[in-house]
This record gives C-alpha cells, structure tokens and sequence, in this order.
C-alpha cells in the first residue's frame, strides 16, 4: 500500500509501489485529472479504476483494494468505494491530521507527537514494508 498524511495544509506521500514486492520505488502516487489532485492508495490497477469510476460517476465492478485523497477546489476528501460499490467522497477536517495507506497508524501517531506530515510518513517508512523511497509533499493551500 503506503503512507499518505495530512497535516496542516501539506500532504506528503511515499513513493514505494508495491504488491508482494516492491515494484517501483519511485512512483508518482500524484494523479491530476479533469483539474482533481489525486493521491494513491492500494493496488494501481485498483485505484485507477477507482478515478475512472469517480470521473464517470459510476459504480466499481468489484470491490476494490485502494482508497484515494483528492483535492478539489480546496478541499481535501477520502475516496473509496463502498460494499455496495458506489464511490463515495468524505470530506477531511483541515483542521485535524489524517492519513491513510498501510502505514496510517504510524503516520497518525507521529503527527500527534508533532511530527509534520513529510516527517510522519519518514517515520511510517521505518515501520511499514509497503512505505518508502522519496517523500513527496503537495501543498494544499498557498
């Protein structure tokens, strides 16, 4: 999976692509389409089906093992698809951390010992097998 964290108006994402091994250790899990930032979680053939279903207002085929961040309009939601395969989008609180990924608990638990949101995926890589490589950050609002 990975590690992608929120914290005061950064989002900062590994670059590990994995399955059962690691694939590429220097993936762009940043995806901008139709003017939408979206950031990656689980297997890529997964959560590119999962922008394709969002974009076209669809429902998935199959339930999907991923889950995505996206940036729109200046604001940050979750994107997942539900047991009844819609997609659904829940608005992030900005005013709070978050994460997601395999690494998210360590992620979250970093951040509310002050850590950022680059620092605590730097933190998650340590632990995490599916995070790691370069840390790339976004920022959210200028």
């Amino acid at each position: 999976m990975t590690t992608i964290a929120y914290k005061e108006g950064i989002i900062a994402y590994d670059s590990y692509l994995t399955s059962d091994i690691i694939i590429d250790k220097d993936y762009n899990k940043k995806i901008v389409r139709n003017g939408l930032v979206f950031f990656t979680s689980g297997l890529e053939v997964h959560f590119l089906e999962l922008i394709d279903c969002y974009l076209n207002e669809s429902k998935v085929q199959t339930d999907l093992n991923c889950m995505l961040l996206m940036v729109e309009k200046g604001k940050l939601y979750k994107v997942l698809n539900t047991n009844s395969l819609d997609v659904v989008k829940d608005l992030v609180d900005l005013n709070k951390p978050s994460a997601i990924g395999s690494g998210r608990h360590f992620a979250l638990g970093a951040m509310d010992f002050g850590a950022s949101a680059k620092q605590a995926v730097k933190i998650a890589s340590g632990r995490d097998l599916y995070t790691g490589g370069r840390i790339r950050t976004y920022k959210l609002y200028k």
